[in-house]
């Protein structure tokens, strides 16, 4: 895991073995992560999805991750990106 929501863990983003990332979220709100688990290696299960996520919401996403204003008004478009929807995470060390 690279990056944890520091809110309250109810999103992450991964990075895979070759060097993918994508934004996972928890199925339903069901469950959170830890902040501790980021840098840890984890094995999700779920589904996964290609989605436009819009403007409004990506700079949700970067104020939950506490981005500089600057960073969050430079969010001028929808962006295009694989989606994991977790309804389980298992950390593996």
């Amino acid at each position: 895991m690279t990056d944890v929501c520091p809110k309250r863990g109810c999103w992450v983003s991964v990075k895979t073995e070759d060097g993918t990332s994508f934004f996972v979220k928890m199925k339903d709100y069901a469950f959170f992560v830890p902040m501790a688990v980021k840098g840890k290696n984890v094995v999700l299960e779920g589904s996964v999805e290609r989605k436009v996520t819009s403007v409004e919401e990506l700079k949700h996403y970067a104020k939950d991750a506490k981005k500089t204003k600057a960073e969050i008004e430079a969010i001028k478009a929808p962006k295009e990106e694989i989606r994991f929807l977790a309804s389980g995470i298992k950390v593996v060390n």
